[in-house]
């Protein structure tokens, strides 16, 4: 399932979403698919929050939004944003990760 721990496991360690069967021939065929990575533009809430999220340490958004000096309402739009893009996993207990996602495209 695509944001599922396991799917992003699976992607930090090399494997190629497809989106259908010609994705598929190429992947078979030596030659993934690159998708670009939309990352938020430098300057924005979400670029700020997006650099204060770990990959290995869960963060809430009381955390996120003292460690970027936003307030609690933009890091959590700024959060949605992210999650919404595929950059940031929610966890339980409300907390974010940063995903495979993001941390292949930095």
């Amino acid at each position: 399932m695509p944001g599922s721990p396991g799917c992003e496991a699976l992607i930090a360690d090399g494997a190629a979403p497809v989106a259908g069967p010609a994705e598929l021939t190429e992947v078979l065929a030596g030659r993934p698919p690159r998708r670009a990575v939309a990352l938020p533009a430098a300057g924005t809430d979400a670029a700020r929050v997006l650099a204060a999220l770990r990959t290995d340490q869960p963060r809430d958004v009381e955390e996120l939004a003292a460690r970027t000096g936003l307030s609690l309402r933009a890091t959590g739009r700024a959060v949605t944003d992210l999650e919404l893009r595929g950059l940031a996993r929610l966890q339980p207990g409300q907390t974010y990760l940063r995903s495979a996602l993001a941390a292949s495209a930095a």
